[in-house]
């Protein structure tokens, strides 16, 4: 195999990139629960929404090109279960690295039910 793509499995290739903000936003009525935050890059917020496209994932084929999307509490065991296939099938380091927070924070949706929601926001 040509070594000409492998930077594209390096995590590193993406640090400059425009950034799209995860986010674990607790219900509104909920003033002391603060919200979880985590930056994904926008090419790989693209990569992951083209394997769920490819793979018929309904929750995550629905990420944004441009714009929000807010997965909430009752969906994120779907989303957590779409992940898991995608950790299953893929070998993709840089991927897996910056969807890992996506997992986290559905553990403390699910650990703590209070009305999360999961906003997935591009630009």
């Amino acid at each position: 195999m040509d070594k000409a793509y492998e930077n594209r499995l390096t995590a590193g290739t993406y640090r400059d990139d425009v950034q799209c903000q995860l986010r674990l936003q607790p219900d509104p009525r909920d003033e002391a629960e603060q919200p979880m935050e985590a930056w994904i890059s926008e090419r790989l917020l693209a990569r992951l929404r083209h394997l769920a496209l490819a793979y018929d994932l309904p929750l995550l084929s629905r990420l944004p090109a441009i714009g929000a999307i807010a997965y909430p509490e009752i969906q994120l065991s779907s989303v957590e279960d779409e992940l898991a296939f995608l950790f299953e099938i893929v070998t993709d380091q840089a991927l897996l690295q910056a969807i890992a927070p996506i997992q986290e924070m559905i553990g403390r949706a699910t650990n703590e039910p209070l009305g999360w929601s999961l906003v997935v926001e591009a630009p």
